[in-house]
């Protein structure tokens, strides 16, 4: 028998309120209530309704939780632990927290629109720009800790998370003050938050002949801005996010050659056109939060409006073998943000090659033969994280999922009930979805704090 089609569209519509309800009524309590708190123009404030006091730990110097990593993620947790009265102490390496975001290009902005980008009870102000710049950001982070009043280490880095001594329940994390050169000393926590990110180091792969070559051969962690090259011919070795960014860079401070080599498969999202769906599309990715592919499935209607088509601009590159929001949620890569970068690839002023094969004294060889008479090498080759030196082989085998991502970002690591990571995981979009897991763990860790 055959189904009408409205008949197909009230099942579909039915099916669409039954997981909203579900993923609504599963959502932890937001905490942040209307009315804010008036500061100085253009300065962040936090909410009326913050109302924490720093808890110390207790008689035997036990935190009820350690949060490794004062960048985003290690912040959010700390506002959300102190807002729910647990004694926490946030743990970062760098001498104040946040520091890594001053250290960006200084073209960067927030791919994600500001009102879902900010962290728990403290929103942008409302005149900064909808894509928040990376100089107003790192302001942001540098003010956070200081307008909760929260309990940030600094200049102490985390060389180690083991089993507490006494066989208790919890974690001795193992640290060194003075930026990683001091004594070793302990810190006993009930649960341990690792809020360290992806980018910890930079990756830097070998390349044949990469010490002879005779110009500036830099990893994207160290390219601060075009202008450094300007009238430079240039290769951009890698093309996600940061290396596709930094050629629009190159391409607008003047650089006489930009041109870059795409090794990977790219799903490309127009941030033009999705910015005003941004709300609508980040509902529909939480409904689907466990069937990205049931969402690829979706995606093909609006994929003309969606997506930047990568053979309109003249690239050829590998198609992923699976769809942008598996290659996202399972796979753990985001895709390519086109804020018109892509549109220099049609016109050529940015020239993409397959493959680099060697580096040369005086450029690179590329696409098997082609020689390229180069001044500067950008090696936008991504980071490696710092956990292998963090945990036990053990308990990383429980963390990391079979793509070497992290299996489970936002709540307990399954067998090791203790242990949390919080912001690795894209799918919701970064800033929004440490929001959602600070919260989240927060109110976990109060659960089984108060079961004891």
């Amino acid at each position: 028998m055959e189904i009408p089609l409205w008949a197909l569209a009230c099942g579909v519509l039915v099916l669409v309120a039954v997981r909203a309800v579900v993923w609504l009524s599963s959502m932890p309590p937001v905490g942040q209530p209307a009315a804010a708190v008036r500061a100085l123009p253009g300065a962040p404030v936090r909410h009326a309704g913050w109302s924490s006091q720093a808890v110390p730990p207790d008689s035997d110097g036990v935190y009820d939780a350690v949060v490794v990593g004062g960048g985003p993620a290690g912040l959010a947790v700390g506002a959300a632990l102190a807002q729910a009265g647990l004694s926490y102490v946030v743990v970062e390496k760098e001498e104040a927290a946040g520091t890594s975001w001053q250290r960006h290009y200084h073209r960067l902005c927030l791919h994600s629109l500001k009102g879902v980008s900010h962290l728990p009870y403290v929103p942008f102000p409302d005149h900064w720009p909808q894509f928040v710049p990376r100089e107003d950001f790192a302001r942001y982070l540098a003010a956070y800790p200081l307008l909760l009043n929260l309990n940030v280490r600094t200049g102490t880095a985390v060389v180690a998370i083991a089993d507490r001594p006494d066989g208790r329940p919890g974690y001795a994390v193992r640290v060194r003050g003075d930026g990683g050169d001091g004594p070793v000393d302990e810190l006993i926590a009930r649960h341990v938050v690792v809020a360290t990110g992806d980018n910890a180091s930079p990756r830097i792969p070998h390349f044949p002949g990469a010490s002879s070559f005779g110009g500036t051969l830099i990893h994207s962690s160290e390219y601060v801005s075009g202008e450094a090259f300007r009238g430079a011919r240039a290769l951009v070795v890698g093309f996600g996010n940061s290396g596709s960014e930094i050629c629009l860079d190159l391409y607008e401070r003047g650089a006489a050659l930009v041109a870059t080599v795409i090794r990977s498969p790219l799903n490309v999202l127009s941030r033009n056109r999705t910015m005003y769906l941004e709300p609508l599309l980040g509902l529909v990715r939480a409904l689907f939060f466990n069937a990205p592919q049931a969402l690829d499935a979706l995606a093909p209607p609006a994929r003309p409006f969606l997506f930047t088509s990568l053979a309109s601009r003249g690239v050829t590159a590998p198609h992923p073998d699976v769809g942008l929001f598996e290659n996202l949620r399972r796979r753990h890569k985001a895709p390519v943000v086109d804020i018109g970068q892509f549109a220099l690839v049609a016109s050529g002023d940015i020239a993409v090659h397959r493959a680099i094969d060697a580096i040369t004294p005086t450029g690179a060889i590329v696409d098997g033969g082609t020689e390229l008479q180069l001044d500067v090498i950008i090696l936008a080759t991504g980071y490696n994280r710092a956990l292998d030196t963090l945990l036990p082989q053990h308990v990383l085998d429980d963390v990391y999922d079979e793509h070497g991502g992290i299996a489970v970002s936002g709540k307990p690591v399954p067998g090791h009930e203790r242990l949390y990571f919080c912001g690795f995981d894209d799918f919701l979009g970064r800033l929004f979805q440490i929001r959602l897991e600070a919260l989240a763990i927060a109110a976990s860790i109060q659960a089984q704090c108060s079961q004891v």
